[in-house]
């Protein structure tokens, strides 16, 4: 609500554009950059781990048979879009901050006793184990994109957003499979 008056505010008053966004950007808003920047790495290290690298580690590590790893992909998935909505629901009711706080503090305490489960190679504990990670996830991307667009100032957001988000997912996200296998 408050990004809409605020909107409606600079867009009555007609913001003369800056000359370089990227330029303003870099000068100005570098640390906001690193922000979304780990923001982002959160998002795309754990989506490309949990949905990507997961099944695939199921199947040539674990053992397990491609339909079982299919049903508990399936499965995890309608977690994560439930937890998703439940995500945006938290920050709309206690803040953004605060439902952001929460799945990053269970990644930190709960990934690698979670990633143990998953060695034991039995289901009951790796669907558990998936479910918790993926539920996490779900919550932290239910807020992600409210976060991501308080950040920025309206002059140079659709920039910062951008730039920030690409680079981050292009370092990170796509190297996570690779590092989670050497891992």
């Amino acid at each position: 609500r408050h990004d809409r008056k605020e909107i409606l505010i600079n867009q009555s008053k007609k913001i003369a554009p800056t000359f370089s966004p990227l330029k303003e950007l870099i000068l100005k808003y570098s640390s906001k950059i690193f922000i979304i920047f780990m923001l982002d790495a959160l998002t795309g290290i754990g989506f490309f781990t949990l949905v990507i690298f997961l099944p695939a580690y199921f199947r040539e590590y674990i053992g397990m048979t491609d339909t079982l790893t299919q049903f508990l992909s399936t499965a995890n998935m309608l977690f994560f879009a439930l937890t998703t909505l439940l995500g945006g629901w938290l920050s709309d009711r206690i803040g953004y901050r605060k439902t952001l706080f929460y799945p990053c503090i269970a990644f930190i305490l709960f990934s690698y006793p979670l990633f143990q489960l998953f060695q034991t190679g039995n289901i009951l504990s790796t669907f558990i184990s998936q479910t918790i990670l993926i539920s996490a996830m779900g919550l932290f991307y239910g807020v992600i994109p409210v976060a991501l667009f308080s950040i920025f100032p309206l002059e140079v957001r659709c920039s910062g957003i951008s730039i920030s988000h690409n680079i981050s997912i292009a370092c990170l996200g796509g190297t996570a499979p690779l590092l989670a296998n050497y891992i």
